[in-house]
């Protein structure tokens, strides 16, 4: 790649500039000591990197050498395009930090300073699975389709592991309301399933460490064990708890495999469908928060806000309230739905 021309310093002096995929290199080994000295989060490290790879990515698609403000409007607006507006924050914070970073150290302008965060409407009623619908969701999965299309002894061990894998971790998500950044931590030998209670440890959001419990229901118990029995006949006894058994078996299973294995046996159960164009409608509605959504809310039903918060980990209850508020909201509104329903027309 060309060498861009040099930048003016926020203190005056001429730096010579380095070709931009350096810089964003550089500005990412700044986050990745940073989180060797226990600054930042891993996971923030992991959310910018995918933000700035996509930067990239758009800007050679692009043929843009030396980006300014009015590149990074339209890299929002592409990679914002048909997604919540929380995406388009994402990689704005990303590379608001980014190039505040450079301006700092003298090699590029702050150019993703003008732009501006899109409103997220946090208000809005949202529906969230019913005991029923979460029942749905484990008969889906427990009916997969990989066992029969299975040709071999071997595919067929790795597909029932991967339908007790699946029911396992629904189980967990709805057991314990744990977010997917903690889920996909989880080791082995983060379990104690002879415990009393029997509990995992996990890393919460912003937490450096696995510094938190969450307890384990005795049918979740009940089917880890199925689960990592199955996994040890086949030779993958430790490490990751939720792991791939696809192309490389025992690799740590992604939050967007995780995703797509809620979001795929929501469609299998009616509860998710897809549009004209083959995409899935509305799949957050229906993916792993929903499921953490449903299990607060069942929790504060039966036991107040509180047990709710405490499910969640929030360390504010208004956080938990606005959640429960929404829900009841979606409730609400679909019991007005059905009372004034007319029927059919004559």
């Amino acid at each position: 790649m060309d060498q861009p021309p040099a930048v003016l310093a926020p203190s005056g002096d001429l730096q010579p500039a380095q070709a931009h995929g350096e810089l964003l290199a550089s500005w990412l080994a700044s986050i990745e000591r940073d989180v060797a000295d226990a600054q930042r989060s891993a996971a923030t490290l992991v959310t910018y990197r995918s933000s700035i790879r996509t930067w990239e990515a758009w800007l050679r698609q692009s043929g843009i050498i030396q980006p300014g403000p009015l590149q990074v409007t339209e890299f929002l607006t592409a990679a914002g395009a048909n997604r919540a507006p929380a995406t388009r924050n994402r990689h704005l914070h990303a590379l608001r930090s980014c190039y505040r970073w450079t301006e700092s150290q003298g090699l590029y302008p702050a150019i993703a300073r003008s732009a501006r965060s899109l409103v997220v409407n946090r208000d809005e009623p949202l529906p969230c699975f019913s005991r029923e619908q979460m029942e749905a969701l484990l008969r889906a999965v427990s009916d997969s389709p990989e066992i029969g299309r299975a040709r071999s002894p071997g595919e067929t061990a790795r597909a029932e592991v991967t339908r007790l894998r699946d029911i396992a971790l629904i189980r967990v998500m709805f057991g314990t309301g744990l977010r997917l950044i903690s889920l996909v931590r989880i080791d082995v030998d983060h379990l104690d399933l002879e415990g009393n209670p029997p509990t995992i440890r996990h890393q919460p959001k912003g937490h450096i460490a696995t510094d938190a419990i969450a307890m384990l229901a005795a049918g979740t118990v009940t089917c880890l064990r199925e689960y990592l029995a199955q996994r040890a006949f086949i030779g993958l006894a430790g490490g990751p708890l939720w792991i791939s058994l696809h192309a490389r078996p025992g690799l740590r299973l992604t939050a967007w495999s995780m995703r797509r294995i809620v979001t795929q046996a929501a469609e299998r159960a009616g509860l998710a469908s897809r549009g004209a164009d083959g995409r899935l409608l509305q799949p957050r509605l229906w993916g792993p928060h929903a499921i953490r959504r449903a299990a607060a809310t069942m929790v504060a039903d039966t036991f107040g806000l509180e047990a709710g918060q405490a499910l969640l980990n929030h360390q504010s209850i208004d956080t938990t309230r606005r959640a429960y508020v929404r829900v009841h909201r979606w409730r609400l509104l679909e019991r007005a739905r059905h009372t004034l329903d007319l029927g059919a027309p004559p």
